[in-house]
């Protein structure tokens, strides 16, 4: 080629690369317009707060605004939705009153009123020491395994014959119970002469 030749033949390819490029742009507008159209018209029609209840919202009540029973991402709202609302301690999605959790979704503690096995002995709905039920929900009285006001013992159990005696008074000679650990005897007293000496030993003839 001369060199008219040359710059003309360049000339054309740059014009044909630049229509390739066009028609190509072209082109990809016109495969995905349609598409996108109907994508945006999808979540037009799935938007929360247009009134319609979608497969994915468990609620909609035509707005946006949270505390009215369905907040703003379409969920309903109040105590039992397994999520903790505002003024909530707690919610475990359950009406069992008697986990950590109440059915007012509120932490459950000692002094509620409401039973918890594992870790109370009773729970007589106050704080209150001397009423049966202490105020860490653990039950008052002889026998409960914790020495108390106006107890000398307590081991929690009903044998009379070992070291705490069923009125959680401590074991000594003369209170009528036989311990054959280290009496032999035991008549209620402490007078000797009686067959039983001072002792709980056995007096010989």
């Amino acid at each position: 080629f001369n060199k008219k030749g040359h710059s003309t033949m360049t000339r054309w390819l740059q014009w044909l690369v630049m229509a390739s490029v066009i028609g190509s742009i072209s082109c990809k507008w016109t495969t995905i317009d349609i598409p996108l159209d109907k994508e945006v018209l999808q979540i037009e029609q799935n938007l929360c707060g247009n009134g319609i209840l979608n497969p994915e919202e468990s609620c909609d009540d035509g707005n946006l605004e949270p505390g009215d029973g369905c907040d703003e991402r379409c969920r309903i709202e109040g105590c039992g939705n397994g999520r903790i609302d505002e003024g909530e301690e707690c919610d475990d999605r359950n009406q069992v009153d008697g986990d950590f959790c109440t059915n007012e979704c509120r932490l459950g503690v000692c002094g509620d009123g409401v039973l918890r096995e594992w870790w109370e002995q009773c729970d007589d709905g106050n704080l209150v020491d001397g009423d049966g039920c202490d105020a860490e929900c653990q039950i008052e009285g002889c026998g409960n395994g914790r020495r108390e006001e106006g107890e000398e013992c307590d081991d929690g159990n009903a044998d009379d014959g070992d070291w705490c005696t069923n009125a959680c008074t401590e074991a000594r000679c003369g209170d009528g119970v036989v311990r054959d650990f280290w009496e032999q005897c035991d008549d209620g007293n402490n007078v000797a002469g009686d067959g039983c000496d001072e002792r709980c030993f056995n007096e010989e003839d």
